[in-house]
């Protein structure tokens, strides 16, 4: 029974067509010919990919071309519509997309760790995208954006601080720090 289930989805599917209901895949799911794979959600628009227990969940995206720009993209887009393919454009203070990072909690919870958000700095135009990229660590700790290879260069920190040089934790006179009490911090060797 169930082998004629798959076996009916299957050509179904193939031929074009719609699933209704619940679709889980065991195993590999390909598009392949060109085709997209486009998830309409009336109520949500939520898609959930979970991992098996014990293994890192991963969404790669690789491209394969020798041409210049044709690297993998990953697009966050909003249009300043509730209506599904009415584009309008954004507006100074409207979000265009962010990345967050939770962690689970004690209490049955998903919690923001960081977040890293896109925000129009101003009205959308033909000639104009003002955009600010503003990255925010969670609440109750000493947390900061380090930019760099291996060892930061430059970190941003919880204190409005930016830090340029070594960035050992001593602070010492060796860093070059700006910002909040960023003379204090010196002084102090912390």
């Amino acid at each position: 029974m169930k082998s004629s289930i798959i076996s009916t989805t299957s050509d179904s599917i193939s031929s074009g067509g719609t699933v209704t209901g619940d679709l889980t895949v065991e195993g590999d799911f390909v598009v392949e010919g060109g085709g997209s794979l486009t998830v309409d959600s009336a109520t949500s628009g939520v898609v959930t990919i979970d991992s098996k227990t014990n293994t890192p969940c991963n969404l790669t995206l690789t491209a394969w071309s020798t041409n210049e720009g044709k690297g993998s993209n990953l697009n966050l887009r909003h249009s300043n519509n509730n209506t599904v393919g009415t584009e309008t454009a954004l507006d100074s203070g409207d979000d265009l997309g962010a990345i967050t990072f939770q962690g689970y909690d004690a209490a049955a919870d998903w919690d923001n760790g960081a977040i890293i958000l896109a925000e129009a700095s101003g009205t959308f135009s033909t000639s104009a995208s003002p955009t600010n990229l503003k990255f925010f660590t969670g609440s109750g700790s000493a947390g900061g954006i380090d930019i760099s290879s291996a060892t930061p260069n430059l970190i941003l920190d919880s204190n409005s601080r930016i830090s340029l040089g070594n960035n050992d934790s001593g602070g010492d006179s060796s860093n070059t720090i700006f910002g909040y009490l960023a003379g204090d911090q010196i002084a102090s060797g912390g």
